[in-house]
């Protein structure tokens, strides 16, 4: 009979009619899980998707909920039919929100299994899913508890604590036959009213463990099914059970004192070193069920081999009342067996375990709390594994690190209540101990040795006591939750009264030590962070503002250098107009003198003092826009400046690395690719590559990635082994599946096996071939004294602890003993004295890879193969090991690094249809090789505040470059950005903590500082502060987010499609469309850049005209040598060799790690290529600014004599010195001025007088898809607008110029403003009397106007050519001066309005592109309606009915929206119909 099942409104519920009329009249062996999967997925509850089945994730988690309770109760009425497994949460996309991701199983096995036929109620009123009664009106089965006792039951079975099996000695077991076991015990669970669900997590490194669950849901049990024995399943249930019935329970307490002492007891112990007290008790007994439970499933007893049994124990027990020890019964034993027998009843749970069943909400927020706690412990033990190990000291610190937060997670092993925490409380304690020593070391060190306060060790270490006092704030929150409980709770014993009084006393005397700590940050730590910043600043700064304060002095002229929005100004002026003045004007003046000149000295920073000031002084916030456009060295903020360029400085290290990398990388490369093909990577290096599987930890799934070949032949020994195995089990006839029809009977033979002697035998065999297959590692010795000696110190602890009676330190020791010990039986046999785990591998003898003895009998590969792998080890040391795969044996990996396969090498390998899908997909989907994103805190959902290390993922070979030497470069440069950016994290980021805790002054809508209205009241002028994070402090945190952490894009998709690649490409598309062969730009491009660098011979503030005309005829003489640079892995010109020393091209950061080698083919294919007349005019101008700056700085010795040169001073360019390998530097003799300072400069220059360019400088915007979008073809704005507008304040310290600046056109003003005052058109007299920045401020202003008045006039006289002697020079002429014109006009106040709305009309370049695209659809359209003769569309619709300047009378419309959307097409017809361009841009 089919039963119906209704919901209370009277409509028919189709979930439950379906699932159970499936199960009712479908015959066991007939049901399929694809069939079941179909009924579930028709009912919209789950979906399959990439061979995996889901749980539908709908609008929101709410919606999600719904279909997880019906999964619910399919487990609880079927148990082990289907199960879920939460994933991870998912990110909201376009029309969802936020949501978590399950993945789902259906066990066929168990299906089969459920019996069919079963009664029901039919018509059942059931109720939707959103009433908590709805299991009260659904009843399968009479006999089945309410929902509210299998509510209360399961919340008695929560776990305090995960607890997990780690270890076996038993047998493994098939997933099959443990699902059996599973099934049957949730059914006896459920019978009890306790519902147990069971996940399958291959990531697993136990092998199960149950899990601690939330209120109000089951009991979750994970387990690992690649990793089972035959005692798992019954371990993991009896964990539960052990906790239903409680350690008070006779049984319980009895089998634990059963097992005391016992080898098993001392076991667990050592398995399992984080537990003590009742935790290891339990856990013991829990393996003792699990082994007793194994045994007797083996067996099968029958009922009255159980009923025989208990009479046994009966028995026992009376013969033990009797002094009869030896008849004591195994009461794990007996345990197992009612577990087995369905013998679980409610009432034995009752009583003892009611403080579980009336758990205070006070309680369940100590659970959340511990919970916490320990995922931050977690999170900090991933941050201080991903730290590098590049020296010893490094590698030892870490390792105490890991010791020490291993120790301190163990200690919430147990928490469960507030009383629980008194362990984490007191190491907590002695942790803070250790760190008030460490700091008081610290700063005795420094005092002793100055030269340690600027090491990068000591910003370290004071970063991790930083850090550690932030995490240690949860003290607070114990605290007050040890003091609610303490003031609440009535019914609390002695003892419990005296935990509370023990921990809240501690808890008061840490957090009082704590801040004892922080004062002394404040009076020691933040001189250290001063005297780190002190080597950026620019010495020639104050010497600038000295001279700008001796010039006040001197001309007594204030205009330009006072900042009228202080409150001393205020202060001043008002004393001036009020009714009682007194002052004259020339007193005023005076007094506006003495209060220049006193901001000016405020800003000097000459010691150590004014650097504490600068790092701790009170700031006046920068704007919203400044934060998104600007370079964070445009900051005001002179400590946030040198900051900056203390990351810049770490940049500069790394590209120093790369680069000398680069020239010993290309020695070998040249020797080694002599004779070969270039431009087949397979060819070049496919003898020294091989294939290697590694299986994924999470989810057990293989990937054969690229990999150096290897001495051991790792295939060749796993076909050994299988082969070796299959034979032994054949001799000793162990079941094949392949053998039996059906899947029961093989598996009840199987299990008959597993308990014979042939079994055990066949195991001692497979013992023996693996040990006689494999041999020590080298240096294993080494290793085990390492942690013998570790385990002593340990020990000595331990006996100085009980010596003193310090139990916390005792607990300490203990735990930690135990790890080492732990840690030491994994890989040293006790009992055969022999090494095992990691500390062995594969004979050499037998395994010898014959690809790596090919290579080593090769003595040209074999060259190059070492070099590589000795290189490749390095940089992987660099980066702490992380992430590639590596033999157990080895601390490094031979895994090639995961970089994705350039187009051409794919179109050559793969073919091109392949290539151009991949391509596509690539272009709009993350992979796994992409590096612009950060890695993220699973648990604060920030960025990881950790310098991210790439290219280390398990990628599919055939994903993967071959391209050996350009993968390890640009691994190489990341690898050399980890150690460098790491080396300063602690440094950068404490003072980023000292800059965030400084007051922001409220300004008013004047841009002046806030007076606090209620000082004021009373007479005391105190500047009003801003409340919340600073625009400031959000900038600064988003740049180092993206260049000390890699968060490069703030990620964006829309289901499988990312917005950020959208962008880019969207991006790189118009670019290319609008700018390749464009001479019409090229040329714009050509005008705007030396017309301001003109600005800057004028002006000659870094060079002069006599550098300039030098520059000018030395670029000329080496342009045609240069031109051999072109294409080149690495230039091998003076000039070329000096543009990537200085950085000249703004472009080593950014692009030097993704060079690439080999032939002109695969460096044909860069489209960048496309850009070269681009490139070409950014060549000159950025070689002669060098050439001007290195001609301009003369150079002295260390005694500060000059250094001589044929006769003369010499400059840069003549002490740049060449090694042997081609790697260039400055001469040593060369003291006066540092390399860092010249690349510092000539970018400085590159972004005032062209845009802003690099990552380094990018706006904040752009790393966002809509500010991409926005941002493009606008990089010049931000330092357009600074170069004449300024920075904000009248006088701007620049730390990367290293000088003084002004906005040119505030400069006039000023200058205006004077004379205006004075009453005077001696404007000569007033110029005399400014400062050489202010000099040639002028000096630039009149050039640049001179050049727009020169413009116009071009454009006047151009224009006045008659229409018959037009041509294209005259077209090409006319549009150059007409675009620069309004170029230039863009900037004079009032004329930059227009170009202002026509940049709100149209926000974004890309959206002509797509107008252009949405024309060619249209115009398709009308084509397609045109040949099919739709009576709308004309002739006139789709040709030219006259001649236009490119097309003929007759043309079909459509050529040009093609020709528009094609790169280079569209550049060239550009350039040929000047005319039409210039019509447009008129227009």
């Amino acid at each position: 009979m089919r039963c119906e099942y209704y919901n209370r409104d009277g409509s028919r519920n189709d979930f439950y009619t379906d699932v159970y009329g499936y199960l009712d009249n479908v015959a066991p062996e007939k049901r399929t899980a694809r069939r079941f999967y179909e009924i579930i997925r028709d009912q919209g509850v789950i979906e399959q998707k990439y061979g995996k089945i889901w749980v539908v994730q709908g609008y929101d988690r709410k919606e999600q909920s719904h279909r997880l309770k019906k999964l619910d109760f399919i487990q609880s009425a079927f148990p082990g039919v289907i199960t879920y497994q939460y994933i991870r949460n998912t990110a909201p996309k376009f029309g969802n929100q936020a949501n978590k991701l399950h993945e789902v199983f259906i066990d066929e096995a168990a299906l089969k299994a459920v019996p069919s036929g079963e009664e029901r109620n039919a018509d059942v009123v059931v109720e939707d899913f959103t009433e908590e009664d709805f299991f009260n009106n659904f009843k399968p089965k009479p006999e089945r508890l309410l929902f509210e006792e299998d509510y209360r039951l399961s919340e008695m079975a929560l776990r305090e604590n995960t607890s997990e099996s780690r270890f076996s000695s038993m047998k493994n077991e098939n997933i099959k036959v443990a699902a059996k076991k599973i099934a049957k015990l949730r059914r006896v669970f459920g019978n009890a009213g306790v519902n147990i669900n069971v996940e399958y997590d291959y990531s697993l490194e136990a092998k199960a463990q149950v899990e601690a669950s939330e209120e109000g849901k089951p009991v979750t049990i994970k387990v690992n099914p690649e990793n089972l024995s035959e005692d798992t399943v019954y371990h993991e249930f009896g964990h539960v059970f052990i906790d239903l019935l409680g350690v008070e329970n006779p049984t319980v307490s009895q089998a634990i004192q059963q097992l005391k002492d016992t080898e098993l007891y001392k076991r667990v112990e050592l398995e399992y070193p984080e537990l003590e007290g009742d935790a290891l008790d339990k856990e013991v007994l829990a393996t003792a069920i699990g082994i007793e439970g194994a045994k007797i499933t083996r067996k099968n007893p029958n009922k009255l081999q159980i009923i025989v049994n208990k009479i046994l124990r009966s028995f026992s027990k009376l013969l033990s009342k009797l002094g009869i020890k030896s008849a004591t019964p195994n009461m794990a034993a007996k345990l197992a067996e009612d577990m087995f027998a369905d013998r679980i009843t409610p009432a034995s749970f009752y009583g003892t375990l009611s403080p579980y069943v009336q758990m205070s909400k006070g309680e369940n927020k100590v659970r959340k709390l511990a919970n916490e706690v320990r995922a931050r412990l977690v999170a900090e033990r991933e941050k201080v594994r991903q730290t590098p190990e590049v020296t010893e000291e490094q590698s030892k610190e870490k390792r105490k690190e890991l010791e020490r937060l291993k120790l301190l997670e163990a200690t919430l092993a147990n928490v469960v209540k507030i009383e629980s925490f008194l362990d984490y409380v007191n190491y907590s304690a002695e942790h803070v101990a250790k760190m008030r020593g460490e700091l008081d070391k610290l700063i005795k060190d420094v005092k002793k040795d100055p030269s340690l306060r600027t090491n990068s060790i000591t910003g370290t270490k004071i970063y991790s006591i930083m850090r550690d006092l932030q995490a240690l704030e949860v003290l607070n929150v114990i605290g007050e939750q040890a003091s609610y409980k303490r003031r609440k709770n009535k019914k609390l014993t002695k003892g419990q009264i005296q935990d509370l009084d023990t921990l809240d006393e501690r808890i008061i005397a840490i957090l009082s030590e704590m801040r004892d700590i922080r004062k002394d940050f404040e009076v020691e730590v933040i001189p250290i962070m001063a005297d780190v910043l002190m080597p950026y600043a620019n010495n020639r700064v104050e010497a600038e503002l000295q001279a700008e304060i001796d010039l006040i002095e001197k001309t007594g002229r204030w205009y330009n250098k006072l900042d009228t929005r202080t409150i001393e100004y205020k202060e001043l002026m008002e004393r001036y107009n009020s009714p009682s003045n007194t002052m004259s004007e020339e007193e005023l003046n005076q007094e506006k003198v003495k209060l220049a000149i006193e901001q000016l000295r405020n800003r000097m920073i000459t010691n150590r003092s004014d650097m504490i000031r600068e790092l701790t002084r009170s700031y006046k916030d920068k704007s919203y826009v400044s934060a998104l456009v600007d370079p964070m060295i445009y900051s005001n903020h002179r400590a946030v400046q040198l900051l900056t360029k203390m990351v810049d400085a770490a940049n500069q290290r790394k590209n120093e690395k790369t680069l000398k990398l680069k020239y010993d990388m290309l020695q070998e490369y040249r020797l080694f690719a002599e004779g070969k093909n270039e431009n087949d990577m397979v060819g070049m290096f496919g003898d020294l590559l091989e294939t290697i599987q590694v299986k994924d930890p999470k989810d057990g799934e293989i990937t054969e990635v690229l990999s150096l070949a290897q001495p051991l032949d790792l295939k060749k020994y796993a076909e050994a082994e299988e082969k070796a195995v299959k034979e032994i089990e054949k001799k000793y006839k162990k079941p094949q599946r392949v053998d039996y029809k059906s899947s029961v009977a093989y598996y009840e033979d199987l299990s008959y096996w597993n308990q014979s002697d042939s079994s055990r035998l066949a195991t001692l065999r497979i013992g023996e071939w693996v040990a006689a297959n494999s041999e020590p590692v080298d240096g294993y010795e080494k290793v085990l004294k390492e942690i013998d000696s570790r385990i002593k110190e340990a020990e000595k602890v331990l006996e100085i602890a009980k010596k003193n009676k310090n139990k916390s330190q005792e607990k300490t020791a203990k735990r930690l003993i135990r790890i080492l010990r732990s840690e030491k039986s994994r890989d040293f046999n006790a009992q055969t004295g022999k090494p095992q785990g990691n500390l062995v591998k594969p004979k050499m003898s037998l395994y010898e890879n014959s690809k790596w003895r090919a290579i080593q009998n090769n003595p040209k590969n074999k060259r190059f193969y070492d070099w590589y792998l000795e290189t490749y080890k390095e940089k992987q040391r660099f980066t702490g090991y992380k992430g590639l795969a590596k033999n157990n044996w080895e601390t490094f990996s031979y895994q090639m690094p995961s970089i994705r396969k350039l187009a051409i090498d794919k179109i050559s390998e793969d073919g091109a249809i392949k290539t151009g899908k991949d391509v596509i997909k690539d272009a709009f989907t993350l992979q796994e090789t992409d590096d612009e994103f950060a890695k993220y805190d699973d648990f604060t959902g920030e960025v990881k505040k950790l310098v991210p290390v790439f290219y280390t993922g398990s990628v599919d070979h055939r994903l993967i470059s071959k391209d050996m030497v350009s993968s390890l470069y640009r691994f190489s440069h990341m690898a050399h950005n980890f150690v460098e950016k790491s080396d300063i994290t602690g440094q950068v980021m404490t003072i980023r903590e000292i800059l965030a805790n400084n007051e922001v002054e409220a300004v008013d809508s004047r841009g002046r500082k806030a007076l606090n209205n209620y000082a004021d009241r009373i007479g005391i002028r105190l500047t009003k502060k801003q409340k919340g994070e600073s625009n400031l402090i959000r900038h600064l945190n988003q740049f180092l987010d993206m260049h000390m952490f890699g968060e490069k894009e703030v990620l964006a998709s829309i289901g499988k499609v990312n917005l950020n690649k959208l962008a880019n490409n969207l991006n790189s598309y118009v670019a290319l469309t609008n700018l390749s062969f464009n001479y019409l730009q090229i040329g714009n491009q050509f005008v705007l850049d030396n017309m301001t660098a003109l600005q800057e011979t004028i002006a000659e503030e870094f060079y002069t005209a006599v550098d300039k005309k030098w520059a000018i005829g030395e670029y000329t003489l080496n342009q045609v040598a240069a031109l051999k640079d072109i294409g080149k892995f690495a230039p091998e010109t003076k000039l070329g060799k000096a543009l990537e020393l200085f950085d000249g091209l703004i472009d080593i950061t950014d692009q030097e790690g993704n060079k690439i080698v080999g032939g002109l083919k695969r460096k044909a294919a860069d489209t960048s290529l496309l850009m070269f007349g681009q490139y070409a005019v950014e060549h000159q101008v950025a070689s002669i600014r060098m050439l001007s700056v290195l001609h301009n700085i003369k150079v002295e010795d260390a005694g500060g004599n000059p250094i001589m040169v044929d006769g003369e001073q010499a400059n840069i360019w003549d002490m740049l010195v060449i090694d042997e390998k081609g790697f260039m530097s400055i001469d040593p003799r060369v003291a006066n001025v540092k390399k860092e300072e010249i690349t510092l400069l000539l970018r400085s220059i590159s972004k005032r007088t062209n845009q802003v360019k690099g990552s380094f400088d990018k706006m904040m915007m752009q790393r966002t898809v809509v500010g991409k979008l926005v941002g493009l073809f606008r990089n010049y704005l931000p330092s357009g607008v600074r170069r004449r507008y300024g920075h904000g304040d009248k006088v701007h310290v620049d730390e990367e110029m290293g000088h003084l600046t002004q906005g040119m056109y505030i400069t006039a003003l000023g200058m205006m403003q004077q004379a205006w005052d004075e009453k005077t058109v001696n404007v000569k007299g007033i110029y005399s009397d400014m400062s050489p920045m202010e000099q040639a401020n002028i000096k630039r202003l009149a050039v640049e106007l001179s050049s727009i008045i020169a413009a116009m006039s071009i454009v006047i006289a151009v224009s006045a050519i008659d229409d018959d002697e037009e041509n294209w020079v005259s077209n090409f002429v006319l549009y150059q001066a007409r675009r620069y014109q309004m170029e230039m006009l863009q900037w004079v106040p009032g004329f930059g309005i227009p170009d202002l709305i026509r940049m709100a009309e149209s926000p974004a370049a890309t959206i002509r592109p797509l107008e252009n695209g949405l024309g060619l659809l249209n115009q398709m359209l009308r084509e397609l309606g045109y040949v099919v003769g739709l009576p709308w569309v004309e002739e006139k619709d789709i040709f030219y009915s006259r001649a236009t300047a490119r097309f003929d009378k007759g043309d079909r419309k459509i050529r040009k929206y093609f020709e528009d959307m094609m790169p280079v097409i569209r550049g060239i017809e550009k350039t040929l119909n000047a005319g039409d361009a210039l019509k447009w841009f008129n227009k």
